[in-house]
């Protein structure tokens, strides 16, 4: 973002009401670590699976992905767009990494927890038996 900021800042500077005081408020935020000295646009890509499952080809993978993954979700969540998880799971299925992805959503569930029979824990501790079963 503070690329793109800097890039047109000549434009911005034609607005009567440009603050240049905003974009190095921000630039300066962006260069703030954490305890562990890591910078604040890490810490927001870090958030962003696709920062690591949609990597451009010839580029390095900044990570190893699991190969197997397990998406169930509510489909009457509030806490993030419907589009979320299809989109990660839409992600993962290109990657020639990922075996398989097991992805669903649930009526009337909220974000976590939702299974459509059982348990959740129960659920989900099966998978990864059945997972980890496949890989011998």
């Amino acid at each position: 973002m503070t690329y793109f900021m800097e890039k047109r800042q000549n434009t911005y500077k034609n607005y009567s009401d440009y603050d240049d005081s905003i974009r190095q408020a921000y630039e300066g935020d962006m260069n703030n670590v954490d305890a562990l000295h890591v910078d604040t646009l890490t810490r927001q890509l870090m958030y962003d699976p696709m920062t690591f499952i949609l990597v451009p080809a010839g580029e390095k993978k900044p990570s190893t992905l699991a190969k197997h993954w397990r998406i169930h979700t509510g489909i009457s969540q509030g806490d993030t767009a419907l589009t979320t998880e299809v989109n990660l799971a839409l992600a993962l299925k290109q990657r020639k990494d990922v075996e398989d992805v097991d992805f669903a959503t649930v009526w009337e569930k909220k974000h976590t927890m939702a299974e459509r029979t059982g348990s959740s824990t129960e659920n989900f501790i099966q998978w990864v038996k059945d997972s980890v079963a496949s890989e011998k």
